[in-house]
């Protein structure tokens, strides 16, 4: 009976002290993203830009969420710099291997999307909320920490 319980317990530390990779699921779903897109589009139309500015808006997040995926996975996809007119060479930033990519491609996309609109913080509740969902599902915090850093 001791014994049985002394495994038990060992079990239960085992599964506790594991890292859910369930943020995973959650940050890596392309329904996210066209999510992230759609409350941009909220902020873009309660701001009544022009289509010339809306689709610029548009376009800028959209190009930093790429600069971060082309960044992360090199083999794959190559940077749009020298590519679209008036984008230089981008820097590339030291890669922490805790970054999750995906997440700070979305952060970018929020960050720049925020910049190009007003008012300050439009985004920013919609970030939070995202960023609390992938908490409570096991993102840990380097990681946050790591791709915050890219995404910036």
């Amino acid at each position: 009976m001791k014994r049985l319980l002394l495994g038990l317990c060992v079990m239960a530390c085992i599964a506790g002290c594991k890292h859910s990779n369930e943020y995973k699921a959650y940050l890596h779903n392309p329904e996210l993203f066209s999510q992230t897109a759609h409350e941009l589009n909220t902020v873009v139309m309660g701001n009544n830009f022009s289509p010339m500015v809306a689709s610029r808006n548009y376009t800028y997040a959209a190009v930093a969420a790429y600069e971060v995926v082309a960044a992360g996975y090199p083999d794959k996809y190559r940077s749009l710099a020298g590519q679209l007119k008036g984008l230089g060479s981008v820097s590339k930033p030291a890669m922490d291997p805790k970054t999750d990519i995906e997440l700070a491609s979305l952060l970018a996309y929020i960050k720049v999307g925020e910049a190009v609109t007003f008012p300050e913080g439009s985004l920013q509740a919609y970030k939070d909320s995202i960023l609390n969902v992938a908490r409570d599902k096991g993102l840990p915090s380097d990681i946050e920490k790591a791709s915050q850093l890219l995404a910036d």
